[in-house]
């Protein structure tokens, strides 16, 4: 959690410096705190996994756009641990008529 947690920062900070530049047509970064796109994960060893969850996705299922669904693997094998969806709905009404509810 500590390395997912640091890398957003530091993605969101790299966004909002480089969005002027962005802006401008310049290109698009490709590394981030040292974390480069397209390199292989074992060339990062200092990194922390987790090895007891797993994630599958879903789409377009029940009212949602899309969904991750996250289980664990260790001491209670396909347990559903989080859920995490997207409306396909995102208009205003949608949420009030939620929010009612």
């Amino acid at each position: 959690m500590k390395i997912h947690s640091y890398f957003t920062r530091c993605l969101t900070v790299c966004l909002v410096m480089t969005f002027p530049l962005l802006a401008q047509g310049a290109p698009a970064p490709h590394e981030l705190a040292g974390i480069k796109l397209g390199a292989d994960i074992t060339d990062y060893p200092h990194l922390e996994y987790s090895n007891f969850l797993k994630e599958v996705v879903v789409t377009e299922w029940a009212g949602f756009a899309k969904g991750v669904i996250s289980y664990g693997v260790c001491e209670n094998p396909g347990m559903i641990i989080k859920t995490k969806f997207k409306f396909s709905d995102i208009s205003k009404k949608f949420y009030k008529t939620i929010l009612k509810s």
